[in-house]
């Protein structure tokens, strides 16, 4: 009877492994992640006033100022900030007062968006070819007096990711 009786306890816990083995499953997921590439930028046309009359502001639009292209990780989310935005030009020691008018961006073959050079702003680089373009506009207002010469000055724009 003992022998009986072990031998249906075995069997009883084999059953109850059985069951519990049909009542779980398992599967794999698979973790992948798609790295963006650096982001890179290329100045593609300086905002160039050409001759500036004395007395006279000038004025550039952005759409035919300075422009930056910056490409990186398609359809990837960045914050677009100026660096630096000099208050005046300079010729040795002479000075040219310049103003930046409202900046744009545009992705390639996209809709120009809008924003201020001082704020900046976020935006996305273009679903497909990761391109967007940076272009400010300013006007220049020299003096009635203003020293004849050539002035310049450095204008930083620059573009970050924001991980999104």
């Amino acid at each position: 009877m003992k022998n009986i009786l072990k031998a249906a306890a075995v069997l009883a816990v084999l059953a109850a492994t059985a069951r519990q083995a049909q009542a779980q499953a398992s599967s794999n997921v698979t973790a992948t992640a798609n790295v963006a590439a650096a982001l890179t930028a290329t100045t593609t046309q300086n905002l160039a006033f050409g001759t500036v009359i004395p007395g006279y502001n000038k004025t550039v639009t952005a759409a035919s100022g300075g422009i930056v292209l910056f490409t990186g990780g398609a359809g990837a989310e960045v914050t677009v900030s100026f660096t630096a935005l000099p208050a005046n030009l300079t010729s040795g020691a002479n000075t040219l007062p310049i103003s930046y008018t409202a900046g744009t961006t545009t992705t390639s073959g996209g809709a120009l968006t809008s924003f201020t050079p001082a704020s900046g702003t976020t935006t996305t680089l273009h679903a497909t070819s990761g391109e967007l373009y940076v272009h400010v506009g300013g006007t220049v207002s020299p003096a009635a007096a203003q020293a004849s010469g050539t002035y310049t000055g450095t204008i930083t724009v620059q573009a970050a990711y924001t991980g999104n």
